[in-house]
């Protein structure tokens, strides 16, 4: 009598708990693919040595390679089901044809649910040729910490406030939302960001900002 066969590597909910779908996503870029089922494994902290901070690689994702035909790298971010982002340190090979994604969690050194949606400016050609931009999500729920113009001044003033995101931004022209709504345009990228290091912007209200007349992406 003849029956279905068995592969592990096509069904591994079938043979371990624990299981939750997850969105990868490229360089932590919107929109990312759906994995059906994702499981991590807690890795616990290690320290390189005495003089460095801890190497807080928190978790190992494991999900089956033809869920993402495009392969996993560094830089690509794991979304659970909790909105909660991993960021990709490493990836390896693992067995039945899987991929292992060894990840950190950055949010502890954000403020506790202080997070932004980061949109980018695609400049397409207006009425009279003018550039006109189109906003789309760059990446959502990015975990975050704001500094205002007073905190780094003896007396209040007027200016942009300084803001720290867990992302990688590539050369372009930006604009957020925060928790509350409010809109914020980008007024400088100070730092690019890393793996390791948050990005670090200058920021201004929407209404206080003019996108300049020559941008062209």
């Amino acid at each position: 009598m003849s029956g279905l066969m068995f592969s592990p590597q096509d069904d591994p909910a079938r043979i371990a708990d624990g299981g939750e779908s997850v969105t990868l996503l490229r360089e932590g870029r919107e929109p990312g693919v759906t994995i059906g089922w994702a499981f991590r494994r807690a890795v616990p902290p290690v320290r390189e040595d005495r003089g460095e901070a801890l190497v807080r690689v928190e978790c190992v994702w494991t999900f089956a390679r033809s869920a993402v035909p495009q392969g996993v790298r560094s830089g690509d971010v794991v979304r659970d089901a909790d909105g909660r982002r991993w960021v990709v340190l490493a990836v390896s090979i693992a067995p039945a044809e899987r991929w292992a994604a060894w990840c950190r969690d950055n949010a502890a050194a954000f403020e506790p649910g202080s997070t932004v949606d980061i949109q980018i400016a695609e400049f397409r050609k207006g009425e009279h040729g003018q550039p006109v931009p189109v906003w789309r999500l760059f990446a959502a729920g990015v975990p975050c910490r704001r500094r205002e113009p007073h905190e780094e001044a003896d007396f209040p003033a007027a200016g942009p406030s300084r803001l720290w995101a867990d992302v990688r931004l590539p050369a372009g022209t930006y604009r957020l939302r925060d928790c509350l709504g409010h809109m914020f345009a980008v007024r400088r990228i100070i730092s690019a960001g890393s793996l390791t290091d948050p990005a670090e912007i200058e920021v201004v209200p929407w209404a206080e900002f003019h996108l300049p007349d020559n941008s062209s992406g």
